[in-house]
């Protein structure tokens, strides 16, 4: 099973009108961050920022 179909199964607590990106998408970028030396929640973010040309192609 890849991370995207594994992550579809993680439930969302978020407040539906909150919800600006899936649960996908952030366990995908969180992942590629981190493996990009990413080591806190703030850095996690600038490199989704960074890269969003890059996860919008995706």
């Amino acid at each position: 099973m890849d991370i995207i179909s594994f992550s579809k199964h993680i439930l969302d607590h978020r407040i539906d009108r909150r919800k600006e990106h899936s649960v996908e998408t952030i366990v995908y970028i969180a992942m590629a961050a981190v493996i990009c030396g990413a080591e806190s929640w703030g850095e996690i973010e600038a490199f989704g920022i960074c890269k969003k040309d890059f996860f919008a192609r995706q």
